[in-house]
């Protein structure tokens, strides 16, 4: 009872002894195959540190049934971000998730859509559109 009233999280960390700057050796795309198998609602992924470089590469593993949380804040640095910083790589997030959302919606429409072998969309049918398609 108690899983099917809670939000399971996982958070992903590679550690930060001190807060020192350890480069960018650690990867997510080697485990991302694991992550998404594991039974929670919602996977967070440290993307400050390294400049939302591995965001194409989470959003593309990670399937719909899963929530994805953003760290915009880098604990490897001992510099404090701006808020307009911060403000600033959460519209980029949003933008891009954005874009995520419709490409994925647009894939859901199309699969529904049954077009007969050598016929356009485009040619010789009206504008209007249905569950089917165009009409």
């Amino acid at each position: 009872m108690l899983r099917e009233t809670t939000k399971m999280w996982c958070h992903t960390c590679w550690g930060n002894p001190y807060a020192q700057n350890l480069g960018y050796g650690s990867k997510y795309k080697p485990v991302l195959r694991y992550l998404e198998q594991l039974d929670v609602d919602v996977l967070t992924f440290e993307m400050k540190y390294a400049d939302f470089l591995e965001l194409n590469e989470v959003a593309a593993a990670i399937g719909r049934d899963k929530e994805i949380a953003l760290g915009m804040i880098s604990q490897r640095s001992l510099q404090i971000e701006t808020p307009d910083e911060v403000a600033h790589d959460i519209r980029g997030a949003h933008a891009f998730n954005k874009m995520v959302s419709l490409v994925r919606g647009a894939n859901i429409v199309r699969q529904s859509w049954v077009c007969p072998r050598g016929t356009s969309w485009r040619h010789g049918r009206t504008s209007r559109f249905s569950e089917q398609g165009p009409q």
